[in-house]
């Protein structure tokens, strides 16, 4: 079970080993480990050295892989307010929680499996056809 657990752990941070410095890519893993259940995640709860969380939260804030609760007017990205007080709320996306559940299983990223598992979870209706649509969108992008 030791050993299992730690697989996904490792899993997480050799997959952010291909986009991140080895220190951002521990830290991120830790960050994503940690938090991965909550629904939101307050700035106290970060369980990161103080001197390193407030880039730690503003690199996973440009990857989009913590949002801040807090906004100016609306749900527009730049809406947005980072909040670096104790009492500061996060979430994390559902896609970027299924892709991170996928690395962990897998050791590899899949937005196929995230985009199913996402949308299963939010609608009835027939998704199959939209995982591919998004890859598509990726491409083009």
């Amino acid at each position: 079970m030791i050993t299992s657990h730690l697989k996904r752990e490792n899993n997480l941070f050799n997959a952010f080993l291909n986009f991140f410095s080895e220190t951002d890519a521990f830290l991120l893993a830790e960050l994503l480990k940690n938090n991965l259940c909550k629904e939101t995640i307050r700035y106290q709860e970060i369980d990161i050295v103080e001197s390193q969380k407030k880039d730690l939260i503003l690199l996973a804030f440009e990857e989009r892989i913590l949002i801040p609760v807090k906004t100016r007017s609306g749900p527009a990205w730049e809406d947005k307010i980072l909040d670096f007080r104790k009492d500061g709320h996060y979430f994390i996306p559902p896609l970027v929680k299924a892709i991170v559940n996928t690395i962990c299983e897998t050791g590899k990223p899949s937005c196929d499996t995230a985009v199913r598992e996402t949308l299963t979870h939010v609608t009835h209706q027939d998704i199959s056809g939209f995982p591919k649509f998004t890859t598509k969108i990726v491409e083009v992008l």
